[in-house]
C-alpha cells in the first residue's frame, strides 16, 4: 500500500511540476513572439519607406525581394495560445487564426525561435 501511496503521489507532483514547466515555456514563446512582433513592425516600415523613396540608392529588386521575404514571414506568423500582451501584428493585422492545432509547448517555442531568426536575418539585410 505505501509504494501504491508513493506511486500515486510521485505521479500527483510529476504532473503538477510538468504543468508550470509548460507555463514557463509558452512564457518564453510569447516574449520572443512579441520581440519579433516588434522588430516586424520596424522592418516593414523600412521596406514601405524603400517603396515609397524615389531617390533611393537601394535597387528595387532588392526591395522587392525583400517585401516576398516579409510577406513569406508574415504568412507563416504563429500565436502562441493565451498571449495576450500584444495586439498588433506588422501592418495592423492579427493572426488569431494562426495557432497551429496539437502542438507541443517545445514546439511552440521553436516554432517562434525559427520565426524570430528569419525576422533577424531580414532585419539585417534591410538594416547591415
Amino acid at each position: 500500500m505505501k509504494n501504491r501511496t508513493l506511486m500515486l503521489t510521485s505521479l500527483v507532483i510529476t504532473a503538477c511540476s510538468g504543468g508550470r514547466g509548460n507555463d514557463v515555456i509558452m512564457e518564453e514563446a510569447a516574449h520572443i513572439h512579441n520581440e519579433t512582433m516588434a522588430i516586424a513592425v520596424l522592418v516593414e516600415k523600412a521596406i514601405n519607406n524603400g517603396e515609397a523613396d524615389s531617390m533611393n540608392t537601394i535597387s528595387n529588386d532588392s526591395i522587392v525581394h525583400w517585401r516576398q521575404l516579409f510577406e513569406a514571414w508574415e504568412g507563416d506568423v504563429v500565436e502562441v495560445p493565451g498571449n495576450e500582451t500584444h495586439h498588433t501584428h506588422a501592418g495592423g493585422n492579427h493572426h488569431h487564426d494562426h495557432t497551429p492545432p496539437d502542438v507541443t509547448p517545445e514546439q511552440m517555442l521553436e516554432i517562434q525561435r525559427t520565426l524570430a531568426k528569419r525576422m533577424y536575418d531580414l532585419s539585417r539585410r534591410i538594416h547591415p
